[in-house]
C-alpha cells in the first residue's frame, strides 16, 4: 500500500498496477482529487465513506506532513484498480463511495495468516509456550494488548494501562510486537486498530486507543458499526493527555462481560458474516475475487 513507485515501474515496462490495501476501505474515500469532506462544524466533518461525521482533528492530524498519506492515496488512482482486504457487508459504505466515483474496488477480505510466521527460534518457542498457555484458558477469559510494532509507548501510559489491568483482575497477555493468538475463544483485545478485519473474524471484540494516521479512521468505522469499546477517537500523536487507568478498566470490563455484552454480540455475528463472505460460493468476497480475476483477464487482452 506504501509502495505506490512501484507504479512507475509497472508503467515503464507497460504491466498493468494493482494496490492491495489492507486497511479500512473507508480511508480510501478520501482519496479522489476533489478531496471532498464537508466540514459540518469545527469540530466534525463528513467523509462519503463514513456512516457518522469524522472528528476534525482525525482529518488534519491523518493528512498532515504536507499531505503524505493522501499524496500516496491519491496515485491509487493510477492503477487499474484497488483490491481490498476487507468485506462488503463490513464496508458497504466506503465500498458505494468509491464505486460512485468511477473506482473500481474488489474486496475479497479478511485474508490473514491463521499459522504465524516466527523470526527465530526463540520466537517459535515463546509462541508454542504463549499458544499452549491460552489453549488451557477458560474462554473469553483472557486480556490481549497489542499496540502494534511502530508506535512507541511513553512510561506514563504504560504505568496507567497496568493500574487498569491490575483493576481489572484479568489474566493477560501484554506485548508490542506478538502474533495474534488464534484462540478465538480464549482472548480479547486492546489494541490500536491494526488487522481489524482478523479480529472481526476470530471473534475478538476490542476497546481501541487509537494513536495515529488511519488507525483513527479504522476507529471511526467500527465504532459506527458498534463493534468496539470506545475509549478515544480523536487522540492526536504527540498530545500529552493519558488514558487514565480507571477509564482502562472501565472499557475492560464492559468487553469481558458474559455473552450478554452487546459489543461481543455483535461482533459473533458479523464474525460468521465474514466467514461466509470467503468460504460461501455466493458469499460477496468469493464472487468479487471471481469478477477480479475475470477483470484483469479481461484487462490483459485489451492492453495487449
Amino acid at each position: 500500500m506504501f509502495t505506490t513507485t512501484m507504479i512507475d515501474v509497472a508503467n515503464e515496462l507497460r504491466f498493468p498496477s494493482y494496490v492491495f490495501y489492507t486497511t479500512g476501505v473507508a480511508l480510501a474515500s478520501t482519496l479522489h482529487p476533489s478531496r471532498r469532506q464537508d466540514r459540518v462544524c469545527d469540530t466534525e466533518s463528513v467523509i462519503p465513506g463514513y456512516v457518522n461525521p469524522v472528528p476534525s482533528n482525525i482529518l488534519d492530524s491523518s493528512f498532515d506532513r504536507e499531505g503524505y498519506l493522501l499524496n500516496f492515496m491519491r496515485r491509487f488512482m493510477e492503477t487499474e484498480a484497488i483490491v481490498a482486504n476487507s468485506f462488503a457487508e463490513l464496508e458497504s459504505q466506503a465500498a458505494k463511495s468509491l464505486l460512485e466515483k468511477n473506482i473500481p474496488i474488489y474486496m475479497v477480505g479478511p485474508l490473514f495468516d491463521l499459522h504465524g510466521r516466527t523470526s527465530s527460534l526463540s520466537d517459535e518457542v515463546q509462541r508454542d509456550k504463549i499458544m499452549k498457555w491460552l489453549d488451557n484458558q477458560q474462554p473469553c477469559t483472557v486480556v490481549f494488548l497489542c499496540f502494534g510494532s511502530f508506535m512507541p509507548m511513553g512510561e506514563a501510559q504504560a504505568m496507567e494501562i497496568a493500574k487498569g489491568l491490575e483493576q481489572c483482575g484479568d489474566r493477560l497477555l501484554w506485548s508490542a510486537r506478538i502474533k495474534r493468538p488464534t484462540n478465538d475463544e480464549a482472548s480479547r483485545k486492546v489494541n490500536n486498530c491494526t488487522n481489524l478485519k482478523e479480529n472481526i473474524a476470530l471473534r475478538v471484540p476490542r476497546t481501541n486507543k487509537r494513536k495515529m494516521t488511519e488507525q483513527q479512521f479504522n476507529a471511526q468505522m467500527v465504532k459506527d458499526l458498534g463493534l468496539t469499546m470506545e475509549m478515544r477517537i480523536d487522540y492526536m500523536l504527540g498530545e500529552s493527555d493519558l488514558a487514565m487507568g480507571d477509564e482502562i478498566k472501565k472499557a475492560i470490563k464492559c468487553l469481558m462481560e458474559g455473552d450478554s455484552c452487546e459489543v461481543r454480540m455483535k461482533v459473533k455475528k458479523m464474525s460468521q458474516v465474514s466467514k461466509k463472505a470467503v468460504r460461501d460460493c455466493n458469499g460477496s468476497s468469493f464472487t468479487s475475487f471471481a469478477r477480479l480475476i475475470q477483470f484483469i483477464v479481461d484487462n490483459s487482452h485489451n492492453k495487449s
